[in-house]
C-alpha cells in the first residue's frame, strides 16, 4: 500500500484486523471513512452531498443545482428548529442583493407572496416597530435572521429563507466543496439539538 500519510500503530492495527477479518479492501474502508468524515449521515442531506460531488466529478456541476441542494437542505432543517442561525446567515451572504429598480418584476407566483406575507406578518407579531424595507430577497432573509431569537422556531422561515436560496440569484457563488459544507453543517447543527441521523 502506497503510504499517504503517517498513521499511528493503533490504527495500522485496526485497520489491518478490519481488512483480515472483514475482506473489504484498505482503499475501501479508506473511502468510506473519508465520506463519512465529509458527507453528512442524514439520509436527505446525504443524497445532496453525493449528488453534488457526482456533478462535480463529471464536470457537470453548476450554480443551478448547488443551490437547489442547499434549498433543500434548509427545508430539511425547518424540520429540526434550531436556535443557532449562524449556518442560515452564512447562506444568506450568497444573497447581497442588488436593489429592484421600478422596471423590475416581482417573478413569485400567488403562494410564495402569501408565504413571505405570514413570515413578514410573524416578524410584525414578535417586534411591532418592525417595517420591511427589502430592496430584494435576501435582504429579508438578514431581517428574519435578525429577529431569530423569537422566530427560530416557526417553519414557516425556514422555508422562505429556503426560497431565497432557490429563488435569487447569487452574487457569490457557492463552490463545490463549500456546498458539502454547507449540509454537512446544517446536520451538524440539527445534531446538537436533537441527535438526528
Amino acid at each position: 500500500m502506497k503510504r499517504i500519510f503517517d498513521s499511528e500503530k493503533g490504527v495500522d492495527m485496526l485497520i489491518n484486523e478490519y481488512a483480515r477479518k472483514s475482506g473489504v479492501k484498505i482503499g475501501k474502508l479508506f473511502n468510506n471513512a473519508i465520506y463519512c468524515w465529509f458527507l453528512p449521515a442524514a439520509k436527505t442531506l446525504q443524497v445532496e452531498a453525493s449528488f453534488i460531488l457526482q456533478q462535480e466529478e463529471a464536470g457537470e456541476l453548476d450554480q443551478w443545482t448547488i443551490k437547489q441542494s442547499i434549498s433543500r437542505g434548509v427545508t430539511w432543517l425547518g424540520k429540526y428548529p434550531v436556535e443557532n442561525c449562524n449556518i442560515l446567515k452564512s447562506i444568506l451572504l450568497h444573497f447581497t442583493c442588488t436593489p429592484w429598480s421600478v422596471t423590475q418584476e416581482d417573478n413569485r407566483n400567488d403562494f410564495v407572496k402569501e408565504m413571505f406575507s405570514q413570515a413578514e406578518s410573524k416578524l410584525k407579531e414578535c417586534d411591532p416597530n418592525y417595517r420591511s424595507f427589502n430592496a430584494c430577497l435576501g435582504n429579508f432573509g438578514e431581517d428574519i435572521c435578525d429577529h431569530w431569537d423569537k422566530v427560530w422556531n416557526e417553519k414557516i422561515m425556514y422555508d422562505v429563507i429556503s426560497y431565497i436560496v432557490f429563488g435569487e440569484e447569487a452574487q457569490k457563488e457557492f463552490t463545490w466543496y463549500e456546498a458539502i459544507s454547507i449540509l454537512k453543517e446544517i446536520e451538524v447543527v440539527a445534531n446538537e439539538k436533537y441527535g438526528v441521523k
